[in-house]
């Protein structure tokens, strides 16, 4: 008799990379308790301009490779604001940047800016890789080429020849949290038209998956703690549990979904709202007149001064509930009572009036907070999925994780056949 038998081990190792995330406080923490927080307000978007919106505003003239997955960690200000270490360069400067779903391009200060309140400045002299381009104005952006490295626990990705923006004009604060912003949205909302980083790196297939995962830690009112991360390349197991659901974009220029329902308390409402998910608002943004019933009925009051909504830090309000696709997301009240300070609390929502032009909401912190958000530039799409920290079972099964491509895998296939010989 003999006997044949094969063993056929397949087995998925996927790095998944992560650095310790830092907590600052934010821009708009320093300048409301230096009681000059209307001016940011009316200017909160401001970022999203990035240069043009600088050297158009008031401010005067005189002012103007391996393929492979990455995890990369978040630095959070004081739960509004999310940064992460970048470099840019051969060899790398290091900058801390606002990793931002809400725009395309990679702004930073450039080394001519004088009163820029950047940490860091880009020195195009001490790159070897750098290329200037004729896309800028001398006197307000300089526009380049480099090699631009997501920083990782573990390892890096670097994304040869990606456009980056360096801004010569003063910025107009002086407590700004961040070296520049990291935008992580679709080409056709880049200034220029320039390739934004993500998918100059999907062009070059660095990823193995065209997709990336945000997730955010829920922190109060502590500095310099742990944030979150970013995931690049698979799903982040580590941290989330299964998407709950794909949607497709309606515009695949920012994260643009429809949302068809809202809740809370006894306040409801349905219709088809345009919203985008946003890592750079710190609140969820909605109509006026829908913010102010739901402040209504959770105690909440709108301060005239810098126009955002206050809330005892102990209230203990119903969960808002959105009608996604075909399923209601729950954002609970520890992600809506946000700490202002060591003694004060927002209600996390902003009235429409700064809305993003052309939508009606924007899901930031407090939304990416309760739900993981993995974001699909290859099949412009959105997916959605508890942390596991809000997951009744924090391991998901094995054909759970295989079926979803989660990091660290492994599947085995054995195939026996025997022969018998008389």
């Amino acid at each position: 008799m003999k006997l044949l038998l094969i063993f056929v081990l397949v087995v998925e190792s996927i790095a998944a990379l992560q650095i310790s995330l830092t907590k600052v406080k934010s821009l708009r923490t320093s300048l409301r308790e230096k009681g000059i927080l209307t001016p940011y307000h009316q200017n909160s978007k401001l970022e999203r301009r990035g240069v043009k919106g600088l050297c158009d505003d008031s401010y005067s003239a005189s002012k103007r490779h391996a393929r492979s997955s990455t995890s990369q960690g978040l630095n959070v200000f004081n739960d509004l604001e999310y940064v992460a270490n970048i470099t840019i360069g051969t060899p790398g400067q290091l900058f801390t940047m606002l990793m931002d779903t809400g725009s395309a391009n990679l702004y930073i200060a450039d080394l001519s800016c004088k009163h820029c309140p950047s940490q860091h400045k880009f020195d195009s002299s001490l790159s070897s890789t750098y290329n200037k381009t004729n896309l800028g104005e001398d006197h307000c952006d300089i526009v380049g080429l480099d090699t631009v490295t997501l920083i990782g626990t573990g390892s890096n990705l670097s994304i040869p020849n990606s456009y980056h923006e360096a801004f010569v004009v003063d910025f107009p604060y002086d407590s700004y949290p961040s070296d520049g912003v990291f935008g992580m949205a679709f080409q056709p909302l880049a200034v220029q038209n320039t390739t934004p980083p993500l998918i100059n790196a999907i062009n070059q297939n660095l990823f193995d998956n065209p997709w990336f995962t945000v997730y955010l830690k829920a922190s109060g009112y502590e500095h310099n703690v742990p944030g979150g991360a970013i995931t690049y390349g698979v799903f982040d197991s580590i941290n989330c549990g299964p998407i709950i659901e794909w949607q497709p974009l309606t515009s695949a220029t920012t994260f643009q979904f429809a949302l068809s329902g809202v809740a809370f308390g006894n306040f409801s409402q349905t219709k088809t709202w345009q919203t985008i998910s946003d890592t750079g608002t710190a609140f969820i943004v909605a109509p006026y007149e829908i913010t102010d019933a739901i402040a209504s009925i959770a105690g909440a009051y709108l301060n005239q001064t810098d126009g955002l909504y206050y809330i005892d830090c102990n209230a203990n309000t119903p969960p808002l509930q959105l009608t996604i696709g075909n399923h209601i997301y729950n954002v609970s009240s520890e992600n809506l009572i946000v700490p202002a300070d060591a003694t004060k609390c927002y209600w996390a929502f902003m009235r429409g009036e700064d809305v993003t032009v052309g939508n009606s909401w924007v899901l930031g912190s407090p939304f990416i907070r309760q739900f993981c958000n993995t974001y699909d530039l290859g099949n412009k799409r959105i997916g959605f999925a508890l942390p596991h920290s809000f997951t009744p079972s924090t391991t998901p099964s094995k054909n759970t994780l295989c079926r979803n491509e989660l990091a660290y895998c492994l599947q085995f296939f054995v195939i026996f056949y025997s022969f018998l010989l008389a």
